[in-house]
């Protein structure tokens, strides 16, 4: 924190001068500027300033500067959350003051673990003011153009980071704060560039070869991605505005070459990949230009139009300011907002899953309005809900309706009858969606929908409603510690002690019930086998292709994902029944007034339940990639007859699926789904194991605890 300007903002908002502070302070007027351009000036005359101003926003910031913090790191007087941690400050002293002086075992000792253990975590997220807003949709819904209006970049009224409609993205784009205007690239690996030379040359050479492949097994490239290559090589496409015949470059070398082999060298060749070693572009133009310039460098990198640039995998777009602008005070987080690559196929993918299970950030699902929510969008909903993140997903995603030129007018009321107004069409879309959501087998209810029209509409209602997402996350953890804290004080002084542990004492009889049933708790691993076969028989035969040129790894599928998510799926079947259960009981206790003595035990209990929860669901992903991704990707055989099964008739889809379903449920990998299962049972048992310690009486055995005075 820069204290000099700190100290000058609570003599601006006490609407004093610095004549007048001076004559407060008996000194003169450049000594109190010279404090307030001062970053670090000394305490003693920082505490003098701020009693001079005598305001309670300056006594406020001299009880802040006096406060010694023990337990969490002192965050700056303009943290938006200062106050919540220096609660969790208070709460854990007086925490580790309870251990100290009182007789604490048994439950109550295991609550005060409960509450420190929960304390860090509230500490930890709190502290930390980044955040992430992710922006996910099919290809050609227009959510670039919509992040880029939300965002305001925007050059000659056009998107900087949109140039077309549909399929203009190359890579994931992050734009980030940064000190001045620029562009950071990471590149393809150079054995990832060769991979998509050989799919571009089996594609360009069955073109000139006049090769006609099956509907099902015609390779292809991305738009583009072949866009890129052909950009970097000089290999276009040249169309005769005259007789409208087009003259393809890379067509008439591979005619000329000898082999694909030798088709292969050339366009490696004309890469020229080893020049390309360019990872950052500054602006260094005039004032004004900025946008113009960002335009031109990020679509000239997207589309392979530099000389220096290889091909990216990812593109960071860096501005020196705040990319959300909420309306009233300026926004107190560093965000990040990322540009997803569109959605191609319905497999679900590893890099979408991240950014939804990702307690920091804020999804927006971006459909068109007519069809919203779309095929892609409501594929990606189903698959949250299968792998267990169904609450986070109505809690902290938005569903963003994109409106193209007020479209809203031509939506017919409920009576039949067109709407009056776009106002009136967008209320009624909206009940539309919400009505389908709620009423769908998914049941997703509450969900945040808005809808937006980048040419009409003001986006800031739309950034305050994202910004609302990131306070309502921070704000889960600062009423946890409010509430601990309550607890803390109450337990301090001994207020009520027989009636908390009373209630205490029931909370525990039914909780260690309910762990009773679950120890019985058996698991399948069906979807664990089942997954990635159907995936692959319902996708692109061209995104089969290339994940089976590369083993199994391929952005649009991705095998060993596909399986990890089948691992997560069957967690999440098996066990949540039996979570849910216990949030049942703990929802129970907490709406009973006889139980609010041990209302933050309850709540700890649950706060514990989601965070183990959560690890068993990840874990579960873990343990399929650890059992199942070595023996997988060297099975030479299974990727040998998937590659040789291209081009040999209809079917292919259908076959590899066949293939990969073979392999999976073959009685040589039997042992491969064990180790899983086994995995996640001990996985769960932990979980189990976790909820008992959190609960059991002294000395580790009774259900109850006596009173201790």
């Amino acid at each position: 924190m820069h204290l000099g300007n700190a100290l000058q903002r609570q003599r601006e908002a006490a609407r004093l001068s610095q004549r007048d502070l001076a004559e407060r302070m008996n000194t003169s007027q450049g000594s109190v500027s010279r404090l307030e351009t001062n970053p670090t000036p000394d305490d003693s005359d920082a505490v003098a300033y701020l009693r001079a101003v005598g305001s309670d926003a300056a006594r406020e910031l001299l009880a802040y500067m006096e406060a010694k913090w023990t337990h969490v790191d002192k965050v700056d007087f303009d943290h938006p959350d200062r106050e919540a941690l220096s609660s969790a400050e208070d709460a854990l002293r007086i925490l580790h003051k309870i251990k100290r002086e009182q007789d604490v075992a048994g439950p109550l000792s295991e609550e005060l673990n409960l509450y420190e253990d929960a304390l860090a975590k509230a500490v930890e997220y709190l502290a930390s003011t980044r955040h992430t807003v992710s922006f996910i949709g099919a290809i050609g819904v227009g959510k670039t153009s919509a992040l880029c209006s939300l965002t305001g970049l925007t050059a000659a009224g056009k998107p900087v980071l949109s140039h077309g409609a549909g399929r203009t993205t190359l890579c994931e784009v992050r734009i980030l704060e940064g000190p001045e205007y620029g562009l950071i690239v990471e590149p393809l690996p150079p054995h990832e560039v060769t991979q998509i030379v050989e799919d571009f040359c089996e594609f360009i050479w069955a073109r000139a070869n006049g090769v006609q492949n099956d509907e099902d097994t015609t390779l292809d490239l991305s738009v583009e991605l072949k866009r890129c290559i052909r950009n970097m090589t000089g290999l276009v496409q040249k169309r005769d505005r005259e007789t409208k015949s087009v003259q393809d470059l890379a067509v008439d070398l591979a005619r000329e070459s000898e082999s694909k082999s030798a088709l292969k060298r050339s366009i490696i060749s004309l890469l020229n990949i080893n020049e390309r070693t360019y990872r950052e572009a500054w602006y260094q133009g005039e004032r004004g230009g900025e946008h113009e310039w960002l335009s031109k460098i990020f679509g000239d990198i997207n589309h392979g139009k530099t000389s220096t640039f290889s091909i990216p995998k990812s593109i960071r777009v860096i501005l020196p300011r705040p990319l959300l602008k909420p309306s009233t005070e300026p926004t107190p987080y560093t965000i990040s907002i990322v540009d997803t690559k569109g959605l191609d196929d319905l497999a679900p993918r590893s890099d979408v899953k991240e950014y939804l299970d990702d307690d920091r950030t804020v999804s927006i699902l971006c459909s068109r309005f007519e069809s919203a929510p779309d095929g892609r969008v409501h594929a990606l909903m189903a698959f949250a809900c299968d792998i267990g993140i169904k609450e986070k997903l109505s809690r902290d995603a938005m569903l963003l309706l994109l409106e193209r030129d007020g479209e809203a007018v031509q939506v017919n009321d409920f009576d039949g009858n067109p709407v009056e107004s776009r106002e009136d069409g967008q209320e009624v879309k909206r009940a539309e969606v919400e009505d389908q959501l709620s009423n769908d087998p998914l049941n997703l209810t509450d969900f945040d929908i808005r809808i937006f029209d980048q040419r009409l509409d003001d986006p800031q209602s739309t950034q305050d409603a994202i910004l609302e997402h990131i306070r309502r996350m921070r704000k889960r953890y600062s009423t946890r510690i409010s509430q601990m804290k309550e607890r803390l004080i109450a337990r301090q002084g001994n207020v009520d002690r027989l009636k908390e542990e009373a209630a205490i004492n029931e909370v525990i009889k039914d909780v260690q019930a309910w762990l009773e049933e679950a120890k019985e708790q058996d698991l399948s691993v069906s979807a664990l086998q089942s997954r990635l076969p159907a995936i692959i028989g319902q996708i692109h035969t061209s995104s089969i292709r290339a994940a089976v040129n590369r083993r199994g790894s391929w952005l649009n599928l991705d095998y060993y994902a596909q399986i990890a998510f089948g691992a997560r799926t069957d967690a999440t079947t098996c066990y949540k029944q039996s979570i849910d259960r216990l949030r049942a009981i703990l929802d129970v206790k907490l709406g009973r007034p006889d139980l609010r003595p041990a209302e933050t035990f309850v709540r700890e209990i649950a706060s514990l339940l989601e965070r183990r929860e959560q690890l068993l669901l990840e874990r579960s992903e873990i343990a399929a990639l650890a059992s199942y991704e070595a023996p997988l990707r060297d099975d030479d055989p299974l990727w040998s007859q998937s590659r040789q099964r291209w081009g040999q008739g209809p079917g292919y889809r259908d076959d590899v699926s066949e293939l990969t379903a073979d392999w999976l449920r073959s009685s040589r990998h039997e042992h491969l789904a064990e180790e899983v299962k086994n995995g996640l049972q001990r996985e769960w048992e932990a979980l189990l194991g976790d909820i008992e310690v959190a609960v059991q009486g002294p000395n580790g055995s009774d259900t109850t605890h006596s009173s201790r005075a």
